[in-house]
């Protein structure tokens, strides 16, 4: 395993050791050259400040669009795919109905939340469709060809997540 990279640096003296990482199937461990567990249990990094609290990652880009998608007027409008999503088992809107912004939980956990794009592009969907620790992922829902791509996308998980 080799010696631990704390030793020696006064600045974490506070610790108690790095972190171990695992290779699993292999059986080695090795110290991990980026974090640091502290004494109340808690992994610290090396190369940051510290005050315990896990960092958001940056948002990922909405998806990128081609102008002819945005004209396309014929087919769901924002209101049908609301209403879609409702009457999908094991989405549950804990909103109740109420406002113009529905928030749709999956397995009592955020799942799907909508948003106005603020450079004007239209209206987009907040969904982790990753697994419940996933991130929220952008996917537009301006245009009728989008909102059915989504309801779509969306049935596809709960239907998986209703598996396991």
């Amino acid at each position: 395993m080799g010696t631990p990279p704390f030793i020696g640096r006064p600045e974490l003296d506070h610790c108690v050791g790095l972190a171990r990482e695992a290779y699993p199937g292999t059986g080695n461990i090795r110290w991990s050259e980026h974090a640091v567990r502290r004494q109340d249990g808690a992994m610290a990094r090396l190369d940051e400040p510290s005050d315990g609290h896990r960092r958001p990652r940056p948002r990922p880009p909405l998806p990128e669009r081609v102008a002819e998608e945005i004209q396309d007027e014929e087919g769901m409008t924002h209101v049908e795919l609301i209403e879609a999503l409702r009457a999908v088992d094991g989405l549950v809107d804990v909103t109740g109905g109420h406002g113009a912004r529905p928030n749709f939980h999956l397995r009592h956990k955020p799942f799907l939340h909508f948003h106005t794009d603020p450079n004007g592009g239209g209206r987009y969907a907040d969904v982790k469709l990753g697994g419940p620790a996933a991130d929220f992922e952008p996917i537009w829902a301006s245009t009728p060809a989008e909102r059915e791509d989504l309801l779509r996308r969306v049935r596809r998980h709960v239907r998986r997540a209703s598996r396991r």
